[in-house]
């Protein structure tokens, strides 16, 4: 075990300082009255102690010092991101529809070669999945974008027309058909809804058109 740092060793103006106290109080004790011995007595008895701690410090422990509460850590703050400023991001154009492959049309890309105008076919029929092509026409509106997919029906070319959902319409006729499907390939089609016919009483109709458009 180490020694204890407070363990000092007592000086020599410690030993000359109790026994000049030891003289003084036996010059007390004999000169004073008894009154002021009563008085003087107990001061000198303190400083006595004071005297003994000082030359034998090793007389009274002194107690580990009290442990101390170690701070409570502070909580994380939240992380934040900085706000990053607002940078001039250039403005995307809005496309004017959708190729069949889901590319963005602009009209600004494309030369018109012809226009074709027709109406849809078979709009009264019910679709393969039960769904009743009124309906689907009667939620369109004249500008809407169409789809034109291709299918053969009894060895011919065939084309139906959907929403832009997906939901079908009809159909082209046999002859719109056959002019589209004989187009060259560096040709495309854009189709949208012209106008939207009957109602109330009368079954709906579907009146489009169909721009035939070369890249610039």
């Amino acid at each position: 075990m180490g020694k204890s740092k407070n363990n000092k060793p007592p000086t020599r103006m410690s030993y000359l300082f109790f026994i000049i106290f030891l003289i003084l109080m036996a010059l007390v004790s004999l000169a004073l009255p008894l009154l002021i011995r009563i008085i003087i007595m107990p001061v000198c008895g303190y400083l006595i102690i004071g005297c003994l701690l000082n030359l034998f410090p090793g007389l009274v422990k002194s107690a580990p010092p009290a442990p101390q509460d170690k701070p409570a850590p502070a909580p994380d703050a939240p992380a934040t991101l900085d706000a990053a400023p607002d940078a001039d991001l250039p403005s995307m154009p809005v496309p004017d529809g959708y190729l069949s492959n889901g590319d963005p049309f602009y009209f600004d890309d494309y030369n018109v070669v012809k226009t074709i105008r027709t109406k849809v076919v078979g709009v009264t029929y019910r679709n393969s999945d039960g769904s009743s092509r009124q309906e689907n026409i009667a939620c369109c509106s004249p500008g809407d974008p169409l789809e034109l997919d291709y299918f053969s029906y009894r060895g011919s070319p065939a084309f139906s027309v959907s929403d832009g959902s997906g939901n079908q319409l009809g159909n082209l006729s046999a002859e719109i058909a056959h002019v589209i499907f004989d187009l060259p390939p560096d040709l495309i089609t854009y189709a949208s809804v012209k106008q939207i016919t009957g109602g109330d009483s009368s079954n709906y109709g579907c009146n489009i058109e169909i721009l035939v458009l070369r890249k610039k």
